[in-house]
């Protein structure tokens, strides 16, 4: 068992976290803007100014939401408390949100989890490794295995742990392949790494 996630309990969280959720979303709304559906009298400079202006403000926008999103995953995963393996309420905040803005759900998860590399925040860094890994594969790529492979490049063993355990969740071929191309310097931590590629290689779909 290892740090928030780990310890058990009610696991609850103070409503004000889904109650931002909801203001970020409408405070973040894009709105497009009104351009006149006839250009003949609008100058080619004038049209690229205004197509210029739209796509800064799209951009803004897109990196509000993000920025908002990295706040609420963080406060939920410094604040709850569970068992490992239990579903995390950031989970179910991914999965309402992906099919409406998957790009700033996955740029959210992968800035979150690179600042908790950058900090050596244990913490948060497993707590989107293992949220990734519950996720479905495919529709996270490349975030997530890009995040699995920088846990395996950070220092601290349980990052690497949380890392490999990603891989073996997803079982692809590619994963296997990803943790043949890694060593550990950890015994541990290594000889985990060997036992998931041995597992992983026995698989039908694999041979």
């Amino acid at each position: 068992m290892i740090n928030n996630f780990s310890v058990s309990g009610s696991g609850q969280i103070a409503p004000v976290t889904a109650s931002a959720v909801k203001s970020s979303e409408a405070y973040t709304e894009i709105r497009e803007p009104q351009i006149a559906t006839t250009f003949s009298s609008m100058s080619a400079p004038g049209v690229a100014e205004s197509l210029g202006k739209t796509s800064s403000q799209a951009d803004l926008n897109s990196q509000n939401e993000v920025g908002t999103l990295v706040v609420v995953f963080r406060d939920i995963f410094l604040s709850e408390t569970r068992d490992l393996g239990e579903p995390s309420e950031a989970e179910g905040i991914v999965r309402g949100e992906f099919e409406r803005r998957p790009f700033v759900v996955k740029e959210a998860l992968q800035e979150l989890c690179l600042q908790a590399f950058r900090d050596g925040d244990v913490t948060i860094a497993c707590g989107v490794l293992e949220l990734f890994a519950r996720l479905p594969e495919r529709e996270f790529s490349p975030a997530n295995k890009a995040m699995a492979l920088s846990a395996l490049a950070q220092t601290n063993e349980i990052m690497k742990e949380y890392g490999i355990r990603a891989f073996e969740m997803w079982a692809s071929k590619d994963c296997l392949e990803h943790l043949k191309r890694v060593h550990c310097a950890s015994r541990r931590i290594e000889k985990y790494r060997l036992r998931v590629i041995e597992e992983l290689s026995s698989l039908p779909c694999h041979s």
